[in-house]
């Protein structure tokens, strides 16, 4: 029985204190805030735990507890919506017992205070964004660089006499960072119940981060290798000219699109491997700039690695067959263009006049150039031209040496027989076209203005001769 009793004071003691009555304030209050040092307010209608009670003389004293302090409050009245009958049910708010139940809650509160800054850092939610570079040294245990723009997250803070240290992470950037004197916008931020930087909880944090961190930059690693392989990294090609190592040029040209497979770096030059439709291979250039667009060239595998040679060999083969696909395909185009023209020179028999121009000097010389398609199936020998020359009115012009009328040459052959079919083409297209220029002619006139044939005589080596004029003429020439 002995044992018991103090057991059931202690008991009913903390019942006591631990009694509370809930009530709403009748009219604002300025209440102390002794862990941050300042002042708050509550205002009418908000919710209060009044603790204890006492009034002495002519003011009530109050215990109020809230999540920001522990305190006495003295007034002249009660500023809430209690009667004080009910406030006489609470301990007495200037003993002793009270002094040491609000020292408590007083440190309890503060806990609760670290606690939540705790957490509150750790869920991100304690960050700057800074307007320029930082200047802050890393340590042993940190990694990247801050920079203007970046999102700092602080987890922890310490000052050790020296150094100021941040426990923080940021887009590239984490770890515990320090700097001998603060930058003004870290100064402004709130350190305050920040865990220290050699918290446990903020060390485990830290390198979880940094385990996520590596884990996430080995797999971006490896997707971009991927990536590579699989011929989604692009880049276009600039002015800077690629070379293979027998100092052929590439098959890209400047504009070009390219898929980059493949990088690295060798005797001060920098080797490509690269493909599109146009080919595929590794190539060099003297500088590093021959290829352009977002691409990081430190993640790409080195250019000698057997997955990217294998890439290069099977897209090497891909752009062969393309283009053997291409030049069927303009074979057969070409061939269907040439047996066109085949059918059209038989139409045309005996011959193709056209490109017919004309010039004259400042004497008034006039010099004649045109070419003729040889359509039949004998080889010309000699082929004679006459014309004439019309001024802008359209009367005949004369020759200003003679006063003829008439413009004559003639041109020398031979010129072949046209080709029949596709097998004979290519070894008759330089031989059954001819090209004149007749520039030793003595025509002169100032006032020419259009020039027209009237008449061409061929004569063929067969000594077989034909001449055309008037309408059966026009209709061989190609103006």
């Amino acid at each position: 029985m002995k044992k018991i009793l103090p057991f059931l004071i202690m008991c009913t003691f903390a019942l006591r204190i631990n009694a509370q009555i809930v009530a709403t304030v009748k009219q604002a209050l300025t209440l102390h805030d002794a862990i941050n040092n300042t002042d708050y307010f509550l205002k009418s209608g908000d919710s209060i735990k009044i603790y204890g009670y006492k009034k002495k003389g002519d003011i009530y004293n109050f215990v109020i507890v809230t999540d920001k302090d522990a305190q006495i409050l003295s007034l002249n009245g009660i500023p809430f919506n209690v009667d004080e009958k009910q406030l006489k049910t609470l301990p007495n708010a200037l003993s002793d017992d009270m002094k040491i139940f609000i020292s408590r809650q007083k440190e309890e509160i503060l806990a609760n205070i670290k606690l939540k800054r705790k957490r509150d850092a750790l869920d991100g939610r304690i960050y700057m964004v800074t307007d320029k570079p930082f200047l802050l040294d890393r340590t042993s245990d940190s990694v990247g660089e801050i920079s203007k723009g970046d999102t700092l997250h602080i987890l922890g803070y310490s000052y050790d006499g020296v150094y100021y240290k941040y426990a923080l992470y940021a887009n590239n950037a984490l770890g515990v960072f320090k700097t001998l004197v603060q930058e003004d916008a870290l100064k402004q931020l709130n350190t305050k119940f920040l865990p220290s930087v050699e918290d446990t909880d903020i060390r485990i944090a830290l390198k979880q981060m940094e385990s996520e961190r590596k884990q996430r930059q080995k797999e971006y690693n490896d997707k971009y290798r991927s990536d590579a392989l699989e011929g989604k990294i692009k880049g276009v090609m600039s002015y800077e000219p690629l070379r293979d190592e027998q100092y052929n040029n590439s098959p890209f040209n400047r504009g070009d699109s390219v898929s980059v497979v493949g990088y690295s770096k060798k005797d001060y030059k920098y080797y490509y491997a690269l493909y599109s439709t146009e080919g595929a291979g590794v190539y060099y250039s003297i500088s590093d700039n021959a290829i352009r667009g977002p691409i990081n060239w430190g993640l790409l595998p080195r250019v000698d690695s057997p997955e990217v040679l294998e890439v290069i060999k099977r897209q090497k083969a891909v752009a062969d067959s393309l283009a053997e696909i291409q030049i069927d395909s303009l074979k057969k185009v070409l061939d269907k263009t040439r047996l066109e023209l085949i059918d059209l020179y038989a139409k045309n028999s005996p011959v193709i006049i056209k490109d017919i121009s004309w010039t004259s000097n400042s004497a008034g010389r006039i010099e004649v150039e045109l070419k003729v398609t040889n359509c039949s199936l004998e080889t010309i020998k000699y082929i004679s031209f006459q014309g004439y020359f019309t001024n802008p009115v359209g009367d005949r012009c004369r020759n200003e040496i003679g006063g003829s009328t008439i413009w004559k040459a003639r041109g020398i052959g031979p010129i072949g027989p046209r080709p029949t079919k596709l097998e004979n083409y290519e070894e008759r297209y330089y031989e059954f076209e001819g090209s004149y220029k007749f520039d030793n002619t003595t025509f002169y006139s100032r006032i020419a203005d259009t020039f027209k044939l009237s008449s061409v005589t061929i004569q063929y080596m067969s000594g077989k001769t034909i001449t055309l004029s008037g309408p059966s003429l026009d209709k061989h020439i190609r103006y």
